[in-house]
């Protein structure tokens, strides 16, 4: 009897030790992760062919809520990404003002570039600190470029991006791309920019590795 109580006692010591390591394990892994600030740059869809309102239109959508579909699609869908070693942190809307004019954008299309030279280190390392982040990632542009050869018409969808590390040093500035025959409906669109945002996320992880 009591061989087979020290025999349960060891096996209810190896659990309980099981459980403190994975705890222990994952709060490592919580605390390694990697913590980005998201701004979108304000007007930033971009055509060298479309208005607003066309696309609008032809997305069967409003016209103000076009940053909901454009800039919305990639940023939920770089917060809803849990499994690598970045997580992902968007700018709440209300404190945007104070800072977008901050975010200064030049070029175009995958010549786009983000730079926070207008803010000063200190107003910099706050507003990180204040988000709880290490980086900050710029949206640079959506950029629909409209392409004619002969007959067939595309779109080039062409989304920039620069991310910062805690000391405003450029890290890496880069676009990604994809293209339609035509403007989709954001149905469709969403799908593109989940991959897109996919592919941003696994291109900033190999940048701050």
């Amino acid at each position: 009897m009591i061989t087979l109580m020290k025999i349960l006692y060891r096996k209810l010591v190896q659990v309980v030790a099981g459980i403190a390591f994975i705890s222990l394990t994952s709060m490592t892994v919580e605390a390694a992760k990697g913590h980005v600030l998201i701004i979108t740059a304000v007007d930033n869809i971009k055509s060298n062919h479309y208005y607003d309102d066309y696309i609008a239109k032809e997305m069967g959508v409003a016209v103000d809520s076009l940053d909901y579909y454009f800039n919305g699609s990639v940023t939920r869908h770089l917060q809803s990404l849990h499994e690598g070693t970045l997580e992902y942190i968007l700018l709440p809307e209300t404190d945007l003002p104070a800072v977008k004019d901050d975010i200064e954008i030049s070029g175009e299309a995958e010549g786009s570039v983000a730079s926070v030279d207008k803010m000063s280190l200190e107003e910099y390392h706050s507003l990180l600190e204040k988000n709880k982040t290490e980086f900050l990632l710029v949206i640079n542009q959506h950029y629909l470029k409209k392409m004619e050869s002969g007959t067939m018409n595309t779109v080039f969808h062409i989304v920039s991006y620069t991310l910062f590390d805690k000391d405003k040093k450029q890290l890496n500035t880069s676009s990604l791309y994809y293209s339609t025959i035509k403007l989709d409906k954001p149905n469709k669109m969403e799908s593109q920019l989940r991959k897109t945002a996919t592919k941003m996320a696994s291109k900033l992880e190999k940048v701050v590795s």
